[in-house]
């Protein structure tokens, strides 16, 4: 019954989108962009709604993802809504809602795995009733498998290369206390 639930709900958020296109609507903005992020991090989705914005009880926001039009996240008159978010993204998501009222409607995404590898957020708003979006914003993300600064044996790398420079400076030391000794005898 769930599922079917969600494929309605999905039917009727690209019913909705199709009507614009046939319609010839025009969303009022979109917006792309690209982000690195690691496996296990969290990523900061974009989607900051442009003035003037009507208030919250007349915005409806919708995340989800271009591949599978998965629902990732749903703001619906005032309120989250999780009945027909997508399982891959239950517990995963949240906005910061005290930023809503200033039209921010950023998604954190906790947890980045290697399947939202390529994958495309994409943030639709409607606001004025038609129907039609006004506004679209869309997030790529490209996950690194490890932090690229980070060496295979967990840091361990960085740590040798300092002992090894900490080291070598100590041996330089002594070479110029030795050549400076060996001077001073020199000279008597």
């Amino acid at each position: 019954m769930r599922m079917a639930g969600q494929y309605l709900f999905n039917w009727i958020v690209i019913c909705i989108l199709l009507e614009g296109k046939i319609y010839g609507a025009v969303v009022q903005e979109q917006h792309e962009s690209m982000q690195q992020v690691t496996v296990g991090q969290r990523a900061l989705l974009p989607c900051l709604l442009p003035l003037p914005r009507p208030s919250l009880g007349n915005i409806r926001v919708y995340w989800q993802t271009d591949k599978t039009d998965l629902v990732v996240h749903v703001f619906n008159k005032g309120q989250e809504e999780f009945g027909h978010q997508s399982s891959n993204y239950c517990n995963r998501t949240q906005l910061n809602t005290s930023q809503l009222q200033f039209g921010n409607f950023s998604l954190e995404l906790c947890n980045v795995s290697e399947q939202d590898n390529l994958t495309t957020f994409q943030c639709i708003a409607f606001y004025d009733g038609s129907g039609r979006p006004k506004y679209q914003n869309t997030t790529t993300l490209l996950v690194l498998k490890e932090d690229v600064n980070r060496s295979h044996d967990g840091g361990a790398g960085n740590t040798t290369l300092t002992a090894v420079a900490v080291a070598l400076l100590v041996l330089i030391v002594i070479v110029l206390v030795l050549v400076w000794g060996m001077r001073k005898r020199w000279k008597k």
